[in-house]
């Protein structure tokens, strides 16, 4: 995993540009300040997901509503920062796109998105050596795996 600065977010060309930022538990609120101070939106993902489902209610294609909606919500959030022309989104709460009945690939999901934007991840939990991001207490069961995407580690000070 490569270790850059917020600044290189804004001017990145490579396929993919998907960035984590982490932080312990404690340290969310201020990792999600330190990025609107720069102009970074930033997501709830859970929560906006856990709105559109109740809407819904019940689907007999609900892996694919739900996939389009992340992908359009992703796209549609992710602003044009500075004098760049890659828009940017930091995104956190991601846990709701692992539930086994929404049956969603949320790495590859993820990963699409970060072709065309600047995603940061903002992660509170575990980092494996292999861009595994995964969850404190069930860490075999429940990760995203961004091995094949080579996610890239953003430096901050809070």
């Amino acid at each position: 995993m490569n270790n850059i600065q917020i600044s290189d977010i804004f001017t990145s060309t490579e396929r993919y540009k998907l960035f984590v930022m982490a932080c312990n538990v404690e340290g969310m609120d201020a990792t999600i300040t330190y990025l609107e101070n720069k102009n970074v939106p930033v997501l709830n993902v859970g929560r906006e997901l856990t709105v559109f489902i109740d809407v819904i209610k019940e689907s007999k294609y609900l892996n694919i509503e739900v996939y389009d909606f992340v992908k359009r919500l992703f796209e549609t959030r992710a602003t044009i920062v500075k004098d760049t022309r890659i828009p940017v989104l930091a995104i956190y709460n991601l846990g709701i796109l692992l539930e086994p009945k929404l049956e969603l690939n949320a790495t590859k999901l993820i990963a699409e998105v970060a072709k065309s934007n600047s995603l940061i991840v903002i992660w509170e939990n575990g980092i494996g050596y292999t861009d595994l991001l995964h969850f404190n207490t069930q860490q075999n069961k429940y990760f995203f795996d961004f091995s094949e995407v080579k996610l890239k580690r953003l430096q901050h000070e809070i």
